[in-house]
């Protein structure tokens, strides 16, 4: 398993996704209150001079007497000009009714609401004036306070929502890499635990380690599973074996008893054609028997030494090696066997890498040469195809390891449902079932393009390096229970 390591303490999710948030919350308000005290200390400002403006006004109002209507409009407007009344209108009529100043877009007329007074011009006629609150302006300033306000909040809200979403995905990053291991796993590679990432929260690491405990749980499952495939696979080996002791020891025996006797018929029936003829067709059918069962031994026992029968010794095969050139003759047997039964034009590629190993577990030979007998016996007895060949590639890996590709593909028929297959008979499932007590996984699929007919291609890869047991499982689980 690899191991964590992690620059930060682990926080809970709710706690990793909202701190951030909180942080921008708080940012926002102080924001808030920045730009309230802001506009406050300004609308003060704004009010302190409206509240000049307007005294400047009455007084110069005051000294309109004895001044000409066209210097009084003039004097006026200058100072409404230069007051800047703060949500106020003013108005100031002649005699007549006529404007001679007012505030920029004051209402004409003044509202019912307005304050109206004369002015006292000595010997001139009276001037009027008409004092009225701003609706406009105070719309205005109230409009404006409330956009900004709001766009504080929307800003704030945004920038939370920003820092929320930004917080959530890096909190939950690991959840994409945590469903690419559960698929591995639902695809039959319990290894793949091994790869999580480190988490973010307590609550994601309490899910991964539930995932590394279940993948122990399931590499020791399938590490048991596949002891007991090879223990299954060893006993139709040794049941083999013992079929092979007795059909050498018994009936090799008794056909040469045979063949003895015959050769003594023949020594006694000098002269008389019609019984030699008979006494010869017997050695010929002795001959016959005794060729067949040395075929039956060979498929029985293809790593028995060549001319030994009999069982081979327990524990031998688990404890010795075979030559691959050993098994790359016994598989060029097998296919000018077939061959020469006249069935589908057959071809074998055996390419092994100079730095592989020399020699392959006899289990591991064993393996590859019953799957290759399956699968000849498959091309020439249901694919109808013309033409099969038979791939082995023998690749060097670290010191004392290695892997295996086999391959066996044809130009058949093909197989229209392989799983219903793997389950009507034992040839395919007796070479899933080798190969995967081996550590490897059978692929099963249409030939390559340009085959006339859609074909069939067997294809795995065996690690020679595989563990036999489920010893590293079963301490990796126990690791992560006592962790949980």
């Amino acid at each position: 398993m690899k191991p964590m390591t992690r620059d930060k303490p682990l926080l809970d999710l709710h706690t990793l996704v909202m701190r951030k948030a909180l942080q921008v919350a708080l940012l926002a308000i102080g924001a808030a209150v920045v730009i309230a005290v802001v506009r406050a200390n300004r609308d003060i400002d704004e009010e302190q001079r409206a509240a000049y403006g307007l005294a400047q006004v009455m007084g110069q109002l005051a000294a309109l007497a004895d001044v000409g209507d066209e210097q009084a409009a003039g004097m006026l407007q200058a100072v409404l000009g230069a007051a800047r009344l703060r949500h106020l209108e003013l108005v100031v009529h002649d005699a007549a009714g006529r404007v001679r100043a007012a505030t920029p877009q004051a209402a004409q007329p003044p509202p019912a609401t307005a304050v109206r007074w004369r002015v006292d011009r000595g010997v001139l006629p009276a001037w009027s004036v008409s004092l009225a609150p701003s609706r406009v302006s105070e719309r205005r300033e109230a409009w404006a306070d409330a956009a900004s306000l709001l766009g504080v909040l929307m800003l704030g809200g945004a920038a939370m929502l920003g820092v929320m979403g930004w917080n959530v995905r890096r909190a939950l990053a690991p959840l994409a890499a945590m469903r690419a291991v559960i698929g591995r796993v639902e695809r039959g590679e319990p290894q793949a635990v091994d790869d999580l990432p480190p988490m973010s929260s307590h609550e994601l690491q309490a899910i991964a380690a539930a995932l590394r405990r279940l993948g122990a749980a399931l590499q020791a499952e399938q590490a048991q599973r596949r002891m007991l495939g090879r223990q299954m696979l060893t006993l139709q080996e040794d049941e083999r074996a013992r079929l092979a002791a007795e059909l050498h020891d018994e009936f090799g025996q008794r056909l040469t008893a045979l063949r003895v006797d015959a050769a003594w018929l023949q020594r006694r029936l000098a002269g008389q054609n019609d019984l030699l003829q008979v006494v010869q067709g017997m050695v010929t059918h002795c001959e016959a028997i005794q060729a067949d069962i040395r075929g039956v031994l060979a498929r029985l026992q293809p790593l028995a030494p060549r001319g030994v029968g009999g069982a081979t010794p327990a524990g031998g095969e688990a404890a010795s090696a075979e030559p691959l050139e050993r098994l790359r003759s016994m598989l060029q047997a097998l296919v000018d066997g077939w061959q020469r039964e006249g069935g589908p034009v057959l071809s074998l590629h055996v390419d092994i890498d100079a730095a592989a190993p020399a020699a392959l577990p006899q289990a591991v030979a064993l393996a590859l040469y019953r799957i290759s007998q399956e699968a000849l016996t498959n091309v020439a007895r249901h694919a109808r195809a013309t033409r099969a060949e038979l791939s082995l590639r023998v690749a060097a890996g670290p010191p004392g390891a290695g892997t295996i590709e086999w391959q066996a593909c044809d130009n058949g028929v093909g197989i229209a449902e392989p799983g219903a297959a793997l389950q009507r008979g034992n040839g395919l499932a007796g070479i899933k079932q080798r190969v995967w007590a081996l550590g490897g996984d059978l692929a099963i699929g249409a030939a390559p393009a340009g085959s006339p007919l859609p074909g069939l291609l067997l294809r795995t890869t065996i690690a020679l390096d595989a563990p036999a047991d489920g010893a590293a499982a079963q301490a990796r689980l126990g690791s992560e229970e006592h962790r949980a």
